[in-house]
């Protein structure tokens, strides 16, 4: 199986509420079957056997931020010792600029740090809840002076289609080196209001769920794609590892095969089930796949 890269989701702790993030509506859900997981760093680097050599590392995942696993600096360290390069996906918040500093040493020039802002200081947290603009802004200028690239993320909602150029400004006055924007989909059973005029993605999703019939384009395929949980566990994807789809594919049910305690990344990449499902992806008419990787020409 190819091999370009790993998504590693560190933690499952985030200090926000955003509606509709897989970790809000989980612990909406199921309260009690909820709890804060991290991955154990030891466990992480046995697992990875693989060379990282000019490989590229997602630090983000689907309920966390990694910027609250305990050990992230030593996971940097660890990832960069072995030649990946790295991109730290994160809202930014509660962090000290003392902290940031230490982290921002271990990044090279080849790394970057993207921040999830979703509109500008007086109206983002309409959407990221309990974000602070005051340590985001600690962060952000630490890493302005330092090696890595810094990217704003601005995901496109009702409420900020009209700041965009504004927040397009302030990225660049305040160093950013990157300001992009992009779709989400994450509005419907009571957050309809986020629904921006024209969405494509959006188009997709309501299709999906009429008729179930979405042709896909695998983002697998790319070899760059291949996830580890919070909780220790691999998935071909992060998206395979979302709750409302997890529980229904056999990562779940013999998830104890894919636990990073009990193998190596290079067994996983060469197990036939694994290779088998990659391969087949495209054929096997998962609602997981309709979901998150539908063709654009669809809409």
């Amino acid at each position: 199986m190819e091999f370009n890269g790993l998504h590693i989701e560190l933690t499952n702790k985030c200090t926000l509420k955003c509606p509709r993030c897989s970790r809000t509506e989980f612990i909406e859900q199921f309260p009690s079957a909820w709890k804060n997981k991290s991955i154990n760093v030891s466990a992480l680097k046995d697992f990875i056997d693989v060379d990282l050599t000019g490989k590229h590392i997602n630090l983000c995942g689907n309920y966390g931020d990694p910027i609250y696993h305990d050990e992230l600096t030593e996971v940097v360290k660890f990832l960069k010792a072995n030649g990946a390069t790295i991109n730290i996906a994160t809202n930014g918040s509660h962090r000290t600029s003392g902290w940031w500093q230490e982290l921002a040493q271990e990044l090279t020039a080849g790394d970057s740090v993207t921040f999830a802002i979703d509109g500008t200081p007086e109206n983002f947290t309409r959407y990221r809840i309990n974000a602070d603009w005051t340590s985001m802004l600690e962060g952000i200028q630490v890493l302005a002076k330092a090696q890595a690239r810094m990217v704003w993320q601005y995901i496109l909602f009702s409420y900020n289609l009209d700041t965009v150029s504004e927040a397009r400004q302030l990225s660049e006055d305040l160093g950013f080196d990157e300001f992009f924007t992009m779709d989400s989909g994450r509005w419907d059973n009571g957050t309809e209001w986020l629904t921006p005029h024209d969405d494509s993605l959006s188009k997709l999703k309501t299709r999906w769920k009429s008729d179930g019939e979405m042709q896909i384009d695998p983002r697998c395929h790319n070899g760059a794609e291949h996830f580890i949980s919070a909780d220790g566990y691999y998935t071909p994807c992060c998206q395979v590892a979302e709750h409302r789809f997890y529980y229904k594919l056999d990562f779940h049910k013999h998830k104890d095969t894919y636990d990073i305690t009990k193998t190596t990344l290079s067994k996983i990449m060469s197990s036939n089930d694994v290779i088998r499902f990659v391969d087949g992806v495209t054929d096997l008419g998962l609602g997981v796949c309709q979901f998150s990787c539908p063709k654009v020409e669809n809409v």
